[in-house]
């Protein structure tokens, strides 16, 4: 999973920064031969365990971004920026 989440940030920048768009991305890759299945068969096949969870995405995306700068996004950039002040504005 790490891998392939790895992939679908450098082949498209903006999963580094929007969490749905990279869920998308990872849900289109699973869902294989079948695009055009209607959405009550997604949601049977969600509810059933068939795609990978939107934590574990959120997760591995926010664990390779912590290890490797270069899957930063703007967006993290931003939050680290504004955590300093944060630290210092609440005493840590």
């Amino acid at each position: 999973m790490k891998n392939k989440i790895e992939q679908l940030m450098l082949n498209y920048p903006k999963a580094m920064d929007d969490d749905n768009f990279l869920q998308a991305l990872v849900w289109k890759g699973e869902l294989g031969a079948n695009p055009n299945m209607s959405a009550m068969d997604f949601l049977r096949m969600y509810a059933a365990g068939a795609f990978t969870s939107p934590e574990t995405i959120r997760r591995t995306r926010a664990k390779l971004q912590e290890e490797k700068e270069y899957l930063r996004g703007s967006k993290y950039k931003i939050r680290h920026e504004h955590q300093e002040k944060w630290k210092k504005d609440l005493g840590y």
